[in-house]
Formats: C-alpha cells, structure tokens, sequence
C-alpha cells in the first residue's frame, strides 16, 4: 500500500491485498483484491488551514475497492459427516454406528473443486464538514456495491449424484445506499462536555441472478408456510410462502370452486366502500365475508428495513460519562409463526 501526498490537501491511496486461503479452488489459490482512495481538504485551497470559522473544514472522498470471501471449510470437496441416525425423522431412521463406531455418511452437499472467492465491487462518493470551529460535523456518503461469483447451495439431482445440493458461484447481488452522519457538541470543557449525535442509512439491496434460478432458499428453517430465500428480483433474506389473495396483482383464480376461474382485480373495482377502483395489495374479502388463501408461492415478506437511524447522546461530568441510544429501523416486514 502506497500514499502519496500529490500536493498539500489532496492525498491519494493505493492498494492491493493478495489473499490465500486452503478453502479456495485448488485450480487457483490465492487471488489479489485492489483498492484506491483519493481525498482533497478543498477548505484548505480556500485558505483555512487552521481549521477554524464558521465554515471550519471540507473534504471530498472517492474510493474505489475490492474484497473477497473465501468458500466455507470443505466446500470444495465431496466430503463425509458424522452421524448417529440417519433418515428423515419420521420412523426411518438408521443408526450408524457399529460395535459402539460411529459411521459416516455422505454429505448433502457436494463440493467444487474450482469454487472460487465472493468478489465485492465497491464505489463510494462522499463529502466531509465542519462549522463552527469543529463543534458541528457532518459526513454524507453514497456507495454502490456489485458483489459476483456468490456462493450458494443449489439444488441438484439427488439420483443422478447422490447430493440434495451443490455449492457454485452462482449468485450477483448489488448493494446501492446513502449514509449521513451529524454529530453537535454544544458544551466542551475540561470538567464538563455534552455530545449529540444522529445517523441516517439507506440501503437498496437486490439479487440480479441466481444463474438461471427464479430463488433459492436457505433451509427450511423449522416452518412450513414461510422460508428465507435469495428471489431474483428482490433482496437477500427475503421470506417466501403463501399469502392471502389481494387486489392488483392480476390473479385469475377460481377460489370458490365453482368451476369459474375469477377475475380478481375486476372483483375489487366492484366493492362498495370504493367502487371503480382499489388499493393495490388491498386484501380481497370473499362473499362470505372472509380473506380467501392464495395458492400461488410469492415473497410476502422483507426483513431488509427501507432505512435505519440512531440518535446518540453523550454527556461527561469529570470522570463519570453518560449516554443513550435509540436505534430505529423502519419500513421492514417479518413472518410470525410458531
């Protein structure tokens, strides 16, 4: 890593990282990760080098970096477990072990030989302030994240190769955001200060491709009815499952069984609290009364939050310190079930 100075408030990084784990592919065991970050002090171009005044300090950053994450430990061999009882659960099982030897079983999930790291792609643009003579500072930063090559566990013929999953790079995901952090410090004082803060994050998380693959879940997680998924088109951790029928998804079912496929949408335009028209993801209420299911497999649930902030304060009297924290994330939905 390098940092030259290219003149007095511009200063430039650069970096690269080589990483070599036993877990990557042994086609390729080590693999290299740059970085490159520049900053200028412009406040220091206006003449304020000293920092002080109304409008005290300013900084522009850029970056630009990579990073990997190493497969898991066997990840890229077929490789055995152990194990007592082996089966489903559900009056099948069988016992392993023979004259008190534990056997070994296969693992469910077959390995890769040539699996390669996770490779994060990151941008970020960001600015830097500070009045009145440092006591306010405010950051404002916006990223964009590509990460490719992600490691899933797909699902694979268990007949034609004796595994339930597979692990391949097969996933590309992008993580686009904004962060804004305040910080006020009122009272500073050798016997006596007191601190504010506030932060702001917004993250837009969404999964470009699963090689081909519509969504692929993460385990069955205990429940039936709902399950934590990777869905193309949607964010990471999404819940799947099944959900009631609703106004304007364009759905054409036949849920009274009369042998009649009904036009949802044009159900709801004729409801009398708002007719002509209907509130998109309005739950559909049948004649009887009641919400009706809906058959067809959808995300209906993201725990990734539309944004999240904290507000922080912090006071000192001598040598005893003070402080409290509020964390908020809003915008986020959860399945509850037992």
């Amino acid at each position: 890593q390098g940092t030259p100075d290219l003149y007095a408030p511009l200063f430039l990084t650069l970096g690269i990282r080589n990483d070599g784990f036993a877990t990557f592919g042994a086609s390729k065991r080590r693999h290299n990760f740059p970085k490159a970050r520049l900053a200028w002090i412009f406040t220091n171009a206006l003449g304020n080098t000293d920092q002080t005044g109304a409008f005290s300090f300013g900084k522009l950053r850029l970056a630009y970096g990579e990073t990997g994450r190493e497969p898991t430990v066997y990840g890229t061999v077929d490789a055995f477990q152990e194990q007592i009882l082996f089966g489903s659960g559900y009056g099948d099982l069988i016992n392993t072990s023979q004259s008190s030897q534990h056997g070994v079983t296969t693992d469910i999930t077959q390995g890769k030989n040539n699996l390669r790291p996770e490779r994060s792609r990151e941008n970020e643009y960001g600015l830097d302030f500070g009045f009145l003579d440092q006591r306010v500072d405010l950051s404002v930063t916006h990223y964009n994240r590509r990460s490719t090559d992600v490691i899933l566990r797909q699902p694979t013929s268990t007949a034609a190769t004796g595994y339930f999953r597979k692990f391949a790079n097969a996933a590309v995901v992008t993580n686009r955001g904004d962060e804004v952090v305040l910080n006020v410090r009122p009272f500073t004082g050798p016997r006596f200060s007191w601190e504010l803060g506030v932060n702001y994050g917004r993250n837009r998380n969404n999964v470009v491709s699963l090689a081909g693959a519509e969504f692929v879940s993460f385990n069955n997680e205990g429940f039936t009815g709902a399950i934590g998924s990777a869905t193309t088109g949607a964010g990471v951790g999404v819940v799947r499952g099944l959900d009631f029928i609703r106004c304007g998804r364009g759905l054409h079912i036949d849920y009274d069984g009369d042998g009649t496929v009904n036009d949802i949408d044009a159900e709801c335009r004729l409801s009398p609290s708002s007719p002509g028209t209907f509130a998109n993801g309005a739950l559909f209420i049948a004649a009887g009364g009641q919400p009706v299911a809906d058959p067809t497999d959808r995300v209906i649930a993201n725990p990734n939050p539309k944004y999240s902030m904290g507000y922080s304060t912090t006071a000192k009297f001598g040598k005893l310190t003070f402080g409290a924290l509020a964390d908020v994330r809003k915008g986020l939905t959860i399945w509850n079930g037992t």
